[in-house]
């Protein structure tokens, strides 16, 4: 029998309480009486309630939900006001009553039929995309009030796209206890139909109506098999290859180790492998000690630079097998995996060339 996600359903609805509770301050009636008072009198603009996007992008990541919260408190529309305070009450409601894991595979589920059906969800916002306060205000209501056909179509895509985003955050901000968290969320970024299904791996979503077909599993145990061989090859020879590339390219910029530290605010790295600024000597391994990176603790600069030396390795494997893949007539990637899930089809290319 399935078992039911190992979520922090009771750190999510403190942080969306919290939300509501702020929501509910900034747009009451006394502080829109405070608001139209301070701008009758010097023309005082809403100011931008940094504390509500804080705690919106907490819950919500960086999507049109958050902006849609803080364009509500800001500009006391009755319609966005109302339909941000649904929205809420409905994410805490559901969470409550079923957990987080069905919350997410509503919304996943719901945004993808609005697409089938060609009729936006009741999910969507307002703000999916940008537009001017006149244009919101002109708006008519039902389907009408995302565009045309074309507009409508294309905020759907978006929503459903943002939708998927959200699941996988919220899978690893409240599920980082749950081991399967960053594989479902890996998938909804990557394969966002598998990532979806993956979510009825849940007990709680199964009980909610979720279909049972599991055939989705062959397609994930495939590519586990796929990425467990890359990572295989790589400890058998990554380190002779990285040797090797690195004594070609030593004098090119940038050179390897300076991936992940460069940028990483806004000075950034500006390191130079070899004398301008100084590496730190740990083991076998070459660390940056410049200002920007000795913030980072000497762990995470390892990790990093693990992380970095891989991605070399498997970028120019990537390439070498887009060139020998140029001239070949293109596989459609859903196809492919179509026919794996329905009929195992196993495809035979050599790991580097699986478009899978």
């Amino acid at each position: 029998m399935a078992t039911s996600f190992s979520m922090d359903t009771i750190g999510f609805l403190q942080a969306i309480n919290k939300l509501e509770r702020r929501f509910e301050e900034l747009v009451s009636p006394e502080t829109m009486r405070k608001v139209c008072e301070d701008y009758d009198r010097d023309g005082t603009p809403t100011p931008w309630d940094h504390r509500l996007y804080a705690l919106a992008r907490d819950v919500f990541a960086c999507g049109s939900w958050t902006t849609n919260l803080c364009a509500a408190a800001m500009s006391f529309n009755g319609r966005l006001v109302g339909e941000c305070r649904r929205f809420l009450h409905g994410c805490s409601e559901t969470v409550r009553k079923y957990g987080i894991s069905v919350w997410l595979y509503e919304l996943l589920n719901d945004s993808t039929l609005a697409l089938f059906r060609d009729d936006p969800s009741d999910y969507m916002p307002s703000l999916i995309r940008m537009t001017t306060v006149e244009e919101l205000m002109r708006r008519p209501r039902g389907r009408k009030r995302f565009g045309n056909r074309k507009q409508r179509g294309l905020a759907m895509e978006e929503h459903s796209t943002q939708m998927h985003r959200l699941a996988a955050y919220t899978l690893l901000n409240w599920g980082a206890d749950e081991r399967r968290s960053l594989d479902i969320a890996r998938m909804l970024l990557l394969y966002p139909g598998i990532g979806m299904c993956m979510l009825r791996e849940d007990g709680d979503v199964l009980r909610f109506g979720a279909a049972p077909d599991m055939r989705y599993r062959r397609v994930v145990d495939y590519l586990h098999e796929r990425r467990a061989q890359a990572d295989a090859e790589y400890e058998l020879h990554g380190n002779q290859w990285m040797s090797e590339y690195m004594s070609r390219h030593d004098d090119e910029e940038p050179a390897v180790g300076e991936i992940a530290t460069a940028d990483r605010d806004a000075g950034g790295c500006s390191s130079k492998r070899d004398g301008v600024r100084g590496y730190a000597e740990v083991g076998d391994e070459s660390l940056c000690d410049c200002e920007s990176c000795a913030r980072i603790d000497m762990e995470d600069r390892l990790d990093l630079l693990k992380c970095e030396r891989r991605y070399m390795y498997d970028v120019v494997r990537l390439i070498d097998a887009y060139e020998k893949m140029w001239d070949d007539e293109p596989i459609d990637v859903d196809d492919r995996m179509l026919a794996l899930e329905h009929n195992r089809d196993v495809p035979g290319e050599p790991l580097w060339q699986d478009v899978g």
